[in-house]
């Protein structure tokens, strides 16, 4: 996964994974 802001818990629409799982 790619090291962005912790946004969200799972994976983004915009085809982006958050590291927070």
């Amino acid at each position: 996964h790619r090291s962005v802001p912790r946004n969200h818990h799972t994976h983004d629409t915009t085809n982006i994974c958050f590291d927070t799982k």
